[in-house]
């Protein structure tokens, strides 16, 4: 079984308490529709911990935004006005290419099959390939590979569809006999969106995903989640990335 190495376990508690002038604030959601390239990272959902909270400190002097006097849940709302926070393959590329590089295998960019491309888009990509990593890249069948719940372990992927557009995605963090943990980052769930733990309570290991108990909810008790992995849910399902399976 997979244990997550030290670098990602840092780095995952680093999303969840970003230093911001001595408090602890959970990075909220954030996308950028338009991929806008020439833009930071952390403006564009694909910031690191450090490059999201260097931003916060910036846009808040720009604003006269007084750290000092708000609180938590105030600066993520500040976050979420000015665009600031990470989306779910923003995440995920994160904590994949910090655990590929803690084995010294290279980074995430060298790991992972891109599509046929021009030689300007190759360069683009050399330059800023979290960027133009997505949720779909990450699980499509040139970069993983299906797996049966009975089969799951730490480090696998979970492969959802955006509710409104495209693909999410939540990697697992913990397995045992009763439940399976991950984590995602969300635009649903109202003010808890941003990185978020989930868990799934295994119910039967025989059946898919869609048959067990995801305990992820709402105020209103829906987990949107499940919603995701039932939109197109043929699609969807546990991805072992190639570069984890043993040759």
């Amino acid at each position: 079984m997979k244990k997550l190495p030290k670098e990602v376990i840092k780095l995952i508690e680093d999303y969840f308490n970003l230093n911001i002038n001595g408090k602890k604030v959970k990075t909220p959601y954030h996308i950028n529709v338009k991929h806008a390239r020439a833009e930071l990272r952390s403006l564009v959902g694909k910031g690191t911990p450090q490059e999201i909270e260097e931003e916060v400190n910036i846009f808040a002097k720009l604003r006269n935004f007084n750290l000092k006097k708000t609180s938590e849940n105030e600066i993520r709302e500040f976050m979420q006005k000015e665009g600031i926070g990470v989306d779910c393959s923003g995440l995920v590329a994160h904590i994949l290419d910090t655990w590929v590089k803690s084995e010294k295998k290279g980074n995430l960019r060298t790991n992972v099959v891109f599509p046929k491309m021009s030689f300007l888009k190759r360069i683009i990509i050399a330059l800023r390939p979290i960027e133009n990593i997505n949720a779909d890249l990450l699980t499509n069948k040139f970069n993983s590979i299906p797996v049966e719940l009975e089969n799951v372990q730490i480090g696998d992927l979970i492969r959802l569809k955006g509710i409104e557009r495209g693909h999410h995605i939540a990697i697992i963090t913990n397995v045992n006999e009763k439940e399976i943990e991950y984590i995602h980052s969300t635009k649903h769930y109202g003010q808890d969106n941003g990185i978020k733990r989930g868990k799934i309570k295994i119910v039967n290991k025989k059946k898919d995903l869609e048959h067990q108990k995801w305990l992820e909810k709402d105020k209103d008790g829906v987990c949107w989640t499940l919603k995701q992995f039932l939109k197109e849910k043929n699609d969807n399902g546990i991805r072992r990335p190639k570069f984890f399976v043993k040759e």
